[in-house]
């Protein structure tokens, strides 16, 4: 049996399989849209974007989830994903989705409590990029 060597892949032809992929699955989404394996469809098709680095429409796929599925198995790390997306990778960063999606995460009785005060810092200081806030908090944690 032969062995798969990613390597020998080209990003190109590494791309074309995740489009198809993604192409199967939003067909799936489409064809049964209140299907729970929608909910599946719908994240995979936001992490295979992100992983493109199409993050704009790995976003869009996040929030139709969100709409489509609001208590989705995987809601806090698609939520914590789509506020780095639009924080690190969106240009502009787009603080107001990044305060709406926090603002989620912040309501959420089950998100853990130790998160929540992450998010809270990070609210205090949503005007800086992420690497400059990392560097803040490095400064505070130094005095």
């Amino acid at each position: 049996m032969a062995k798969f060597n990613a390597s020998n892949v080209s990003t190109a032809a590494y791309n074309l399989s995740q489009l198809e992929l993604i192409n199967r699955l939003e067909e799936y989404y489409k064809t049964y849209p209140k299907d729970t394996f929608s909910a599946n469809c719908l994240f995979k098709m936001h992490m295979l974007y992100s992983g493109m680095n199409a993050h704009v429409k790995s976003v869009a796929y996040g929030d139709s989830l969100l709409k489509a599925f609001p208590n989705n198995a995987n809601r806090f790390l698609l939520l914590e994903s789509m506020i780095s997306s639009c924080d690190m990778f969106i240009t502009p960063r787009d603080t107001a989705a990044m305060r709406r999606y926090c603002q989620m995460l912040l309501l959420d009785k089950n998100y853990s409590e130790f998160k929540k005060q992450e998010i809270r810092n990070r609210l205090k200081f949503i005007s800086l990029p992420l690497m400059d806030y990392a560097a803040k908090r490095n400064d505070f944690k130094m005095q």
